[in-house]
């Protein structure tokens, strides 16, 4: 059930070929080398997440659908990026506003 990156590569394999494989769980890890010993086949470091978390929230509902067009976009050229440095691009598609956690 675990990805394995011994026999997959997740920036080059269809999802078709990891359900073939049996991958069907990939554990992004932090703290890769000190959980993992630096050498586990099925954990794969959590710094190869491009995390993009921004936009204004449900405050100005309009802006929003704005930056979400403008983050479509740009993502598209972020995964091209991405993909050649063996990275992953998790999109935060949150309403709340940002800051809502702070009050």
């Amino acid at each position: 059930m675990l990805f394995n990156t011994a026999e997959s590569a997740l920036n080059e394999t269809s999802v078709s070929e990891l359900v073939a494989r049996n991958h069907r769980v990939v554990l992004y890890v932090a703290d890769y080398s000190n959980f993992t010993g630096g050498g586990s086949v099925y954990a794969t470091d959590s710094c190869r997440i491009c995390n993009a978390i921004n936009g204004p929230g449900t405050i100005d509902v309009p802006a929003q659908l704005v930056d979400y067009e403008m983050q479509f976009k740009y993502d598209r050229q972020q995964v091209a990026r991405n993909s050649s440095d063996d990275l992953f691009l998790l999109r935060q598609m949150g309403a709340s506003d940002p800051d809502s956690n702070l009050q």
